[in-house]
């Protein structure tokens, strides 16, 4: 899955003034105002890291006419445990089958160049190399873990013909952008489950905003040259995990090591937790299919389509580039 490491978000540096602070008790969020010597802290000091903030539950903000501090908010995407997760899902029935049902609408050709977006461990890069018999021209995986450069390593030893450097990887974080890369430097481009995680938060709202989700999508028509195909997969609004552990049990028998299958389908649900508690936030957004077909169709993608897998917890997306 997921992007030019993003680290830990900090507290910017805010004049030193009164600060109006939320304070949870009893699961209510109550306001409360900090005292000068805190305030003078906050303003000349860096937070603690994201975990140590989240635990706390302290959420700074400057009074009207100071800068508005950036919300604490952990980022487990470029963290190793994170990514090492969502590797074993590919073990899972649903997701086999969202692989497959993405790689069919993909249909990769030779000479083809991809780009594969919050690749994670590399299974649909790895999956067009194998559909396409080794013939695509190249795949270019882009995710921010760099720890997934490692599982790239490993795909590229066992994928026949060797790729060599045609399946390639990059630590990037495309809630930036996709500035690395020139107006049609692929054929087409895919994702599973990833740009759902764009983020961007405007300080002069103090709210998190769609803008970087929306830059995604018109960024990936750039890259992406006319005529080239963008197929991708999101969940759906309010994803049940439960639904997609539920078909993944037979698995956890079949197996031959039901306490590792156990304790990865834990920390899944551990991080899915934090995803759906992010996503009512306004951080991530897993949206309506028809909302999604409707800023791919603002962003110039078009004959936009989509189909149900996953347990029917995700939306396939197909999408051509206008060229307009």
């Amino acid at each position: 899955m997921f992007a030019e490491g993003q680290g830990r978000t900090q507290l910017r540096q805010i004049q030193p003034t009164r600060i109006i602070g939320t304070i949870p008790v009893f699961g209510l969020q109550l306001l409360t105002e900090f005292p000068p010597t805190i305030t003078h802290f906050v303003s000349i000091c860096r937070c603690r890291n994201a975990d140590e903030d989240a635990k706390a539950g302290l959420n700074l903000n400057a009074e009207s006419g100071a800068k508005m501090a950036i919300p604490l908010a952990e980022n487990h995407w470029p963290n190793s445990k994170c990514a090492k997760a969502f590797w074993s899902q590919q073990r899972i029935p649903p997701y086999r089958q969202l692989l497959s049902d993405t790689l069919d609408w993909a249909d990769p050709q030779p000479g083809e160049r991809w780009l594969d977006l919050g690749c994670g461990s590399g299974p649909l890069s790895g999956g067009l190399w194998n559909r396409s018999q080794g013939k695509v021209g190249a795949v270019t995986g882009v995710d921010c873990a760099a720890v997934n450069e490692t599982a790239y390593a490993r795909l590229r030893e066992t994928l026949q013909p060797p790729p060599e450097d045609r399946i390639r990887f990059e630590c990037r974080d495309f809630s930036n952008g996709l500035t690395a890369y020139d107006e049609a430097a692929f054929d087409n481009a895919v994702s599973g489950l990833s740009i759902s995680y764009a983020e961007h938060f405007d300080e002069a709202t103090g709210k998190w905003t769609m803008f970087a989700y929306d830059r995604l999508l018109s960024e990936v028509r750039r890259v992406v040259r006319p005529g080239g195909r963008f197929v991708f997969s999101v969940n759906v609004p309010n994803p049940s995990w439960f639904a997609v552990a539920w078909r993944s049990l037979p698995t956890m028998f079949t197996s031959g090591r039901p306490l590792k299958h156990l304790k990865a389908s834990w920390r899944m649900l551990r991080y899915g937790r934090w995803l759906k508690s992010e996503a009512r936030r306004g951080r991530f957004h897993y949206l309506p299919a028809e909302i999604v077909a409707e800023k791919l169709r603002a962003a110039g993608w078009a004959h936009v389509e989509h189909r149900v897998s996953y347990s029917r917890q995700a939306y396939i997306f197909r999408a051509v580039n206008s060229g307009q």
